[in-house]
């Protein structure tokens, strides 16, 4: 494992069963890991991690605080990460939001993280109710499908129009 890989693990009570599963699969990788807090939400990521040149909020806002469960990954190897998470999937442990830490995020604030993450989660849902729809699909509005395909091949989806396209979808059922 890299030197000073860590998982932060938001908001996953460390005494539950999935909290100490989740726990000892890390450890197991060799990673370290670093139970973050509601209150917490509201620091950076860089002074979460204890790295040099952060300082903490004084000044939270208290009602901004981020509740999904979420696993935060720091200096991992893509080698490292994916045989971390393979052995999260195969203890059956369930966490939809995860990300990495990147120089592009780590002054971003928890909250952020997870506010990004759960956008991106509800996109890739409905990404993927909209492509199950679409090939299930036998009605025959040839216009309807040739406009879902081409949505759903675009590289960078509106969430807004994916979501109209699976309501013009689930309406026809």
């Amino acid at each position: 494992m890299a030197k000073g890989a860590k998982v932060l693990i938001y908001n996953i009570d460390s005494a539950s069963p999935k909290g100490v599963e989740v726990r000892n699969t890390i450890r197991v990788c060799g990673a370290a890991c670093q139970t973050l807090h509601a209150q917490d939400s509201v620091q950076v990521l860089g002074f979460l991690l204890g790295l040099d040149g952060y300082t903490q909020n004084q000044n939270p806002a208290a009602d901004n605080l981020a509740v999904g469960e979420a696993l935060i990954f720091y200096n991992f190897t893509k080698q490292e990460l994916d045989r971390l998470l393979s052995a999260l999937k195969r203890a059956g442990i369930t966490i939809p939001l995860k990300a990495v830490v990147t120089e592009h995020n780590i002054n971003w604030t928890v909250t952020a993280l997870i506010g990004e993450l759960e956008q991106e989660h509800r996109l890739m849902s409905t990404w993927q109710k909209l492509s199950a729809r679409v090939k299930q699909y036998k009605g025959g509005d040839k216009v309807l499908v040739k406009e879902a395909k081409e949505l759903l091949s675009s590289h960078s989806p509106d969430a807004r129009k994916l979501e109209e396209m699976l309501a013009r979808f689930e309406s026809l059922s």
